[in-house]
């Protein structure tokens, strides 16, 4: 696609380690009880799904459009 070579990502950093650690260890406790958050659920789900919908809109945009 473009004129330069692709760039390695950079090497993981501890707090990537400690927060991966964190959640796994974590995970058994919160998902249990998750479903007692009911407005935390539906943001949990909400933000994923507004996401991917403005992703597909923008892949299926034109390059040539303007949209303001």
């Amino acid at each position: 696609m473009g004129r330069y070579p692709p760039v390695a990502p950079p090497p993981r950093t501890d707090n990537e380690v400690v927060g991966a650690a964190a959640v796994v260890v974590a995970a058994p406790f919160a998902v249990g009880s998750l479903h007692e958050y009911v407005t935390l659920c539906g943001s949990l789900v909400a933000y994923p799904v507004s996401t991917l919908v403005c992703w597909a809109m923008s892949a299926r945009r034109r390059k040539g459009e303007d949209l303001i």
